[in-house]
């Protein structure tokens, strides 16, 4: 149905006192075009200029005339929403993923869907003979005289015949009808006919945004030692893609990577940072995915990312490294968050001579009634740790709650001795620390057999 809308001096009742309905089953796009020419003649005719006119002078002419006017009233309204419905006018803006095997030369159609679930074919993802966008980049799409879907919720994007594969990182689309939405392809699913790369049709959904407003992402990212792993540091791009709750994401980006940045150091490893600009607010960040683009492997310990609204430590405590060489790692990596606790360790390092170590590649493990938290470095950044005799704290934020504490672990991968005499661990809330401190003593740690031992467990 057509729904006839009314001006603030106008009412259904004037409109049915005189036989006109107030609304009429119709086919949008239906074709009233000539209607509405034969109707412009007797519209002239009667010297009708406004809708109000039209209710007010159909009493002073003619029962034909008034027959005449209400068809052509009809026929007028039919055409006005038809031709709204039908001459809609939408802009794409998509940004193509950074992995040099992202673009596309294929044949691609897109679809919008509106918040009603209407579906309309909008047409071909067509730059003339230029690739479909470069990896990285953004190309811009028009479509005009295409139908309306009201506000816009979603989109697909369809290929019956294309096996070199589009990965689109994200996308913002916006029409005369509807406010600009941004759409992330969150799973990073591409779109080819070939089922081992993508899938033929790939709909995607997304949110109103504000056009220009950006939000701050401050990052820090810690490489993992040289020795902990060999030559965790990297040369090549990497990405990141920030995820909350109910799919919101940031899309992946690129972290500018130059001679300073993710470098191998022995002692400590790497600390860099980086701030981020997107246009899309990720409010409670849950999880984030990093990617690598080659095969010079890259290993993190942790990373650090405060957003508009939240902050979250991610630990990477299974030690996995990014590489497109399998035999490295996985390209990506999805960390997530642990959980909100927050922990204090202390460790006493003896007194005895050597018993400090200048490269402590040490993990913790805490374990309780309820659970266990993980930290797979546990090392205060740029501070000299570990020394002898020293006592030093360790605050270790976003892990889960273990519940009552009953053991640590501590695993140790550095040829370099390390002999501690004492560790506790305090939940904040709590008031007392869970203190470790054997009747034999802390067995010696290192990866020398002679030297040590590399797994040790203290239980209370």
């Amino acid at each position: 149905d057509v729904k006839v809308q009314l001006g603030a001096n106008q009412s259904s009742s004037q409109l049915q006192g005189i036989g006109i309905p107030t609304s009429y089953p119709c086919k949008v796009c239906g074709g009233k075009t000539k209607e509405l020419e034969e109707g412009k003649g007797i519209y002239k005719k009667l010297g009708i200029i406004s809708f109000r006119h039209i209710i007010n002078t159909l009493s002073s002419h003619s029962a034909r005339q008034t027959y005449a006017m209400k068809h052509f009233l009809i026929g007028l309204l039919l055409v006005g929403v038809a031709y709204s419905q039908c001459n809609v006018h939408y802009d794409v803006k998509i940004i193509t993923h950074t992995s040099k095997w992202a673009e596309s030369n294929g044949v691609f159609t897109m679809s919008a869907i509106g918040t009603n679930g209407r579906e309309e074919v909008l047409g071909q993802l067509d730059n003339r003979d230029k690739a479909v966008a470069a990896s990285g980049g953004t190309d811009h799409y028009h479509f005009e005289n295409a139908p309306s879907v009201g506000q816009i919720e979603c989109i697909r994007i369809k290929t019956d015949k294309s096996e070199d594969l589009w990965l689109i990182n994200y996308l913002i689309i916006d029409s005369s009808m509807s406010k600009p939405v941004k759409i992330v392809n969150i799973d990073q699913t591409a779109v080819s006919v070939d089922s081992k790369e993508g899938t033929k049709s790939l709909r995607m959904c997304g949110k109103i945004y504000s056009e220009g407003k950006t939000f701050t992402y401050n990052l820090q990212l810690r490489t993992l030692p040289d020795g902990m792993k060999s030559h965790p540091g990297t040369k090549n791009q990497v990405s990141i893609n920030i995820i909350g709750e109910k799919d919101s994401a940031t899309g992946f980006m690129g972290l500018a990577n130059n001679a300073s940045n993710f470098v191998n150091k022995k002692n400590g490893g790497h600390l860099d940072f980086f701030d981020l600009e997107s246009t899309h607010m990720v409010a409670r960040i849950n999880c984030i995915e990093l990617e690598i683009s080659g095969d010079d492997m890259l290993c993190l310990s942790d990373v650090l990312v405060a957003g508009p609204k939240s902050k979250v430590r991610f630990y990477n405590t299974d030690l996995k490294c990014m590489s497109t060489d399998p035999k490295e790692g996985g390209k990506r990596l999805r960390l997530c968050k642990a959980g909100e606790s927050t922990y204090e360790v202390k460790t006493t390092t003896s007194t005895a001579k050597y018993s400090g170590s200048n490269f402590p590649y040490l993990s913790l493990e805490i374990k309780g009634d309820k659970g266990v938290a993980k930290v797979p470095f546990l090392d205060n950044y740029g501070v000299n740790d570990y020394e002898p005799g020293a006592t030093d704290t360790f605050t270790l934020r976003d892990l889960p709650a273990v519940g009552s504490i009953k053991c640590i672990k501590i695993r140790y991968t550095s040829e370099d001795f390390l002999k501690m005499t004492m560790v506790s661990v305090r939940h904040v809330n709590a008031v007392k620390p869970v203190v470790f401190k054997p009747t034999g003593g802390i067995p010696a740690l290192s990866k020398d057999p002679k030297e040590g031992k590399t797994l040790i467990e203290l239980c209370r």
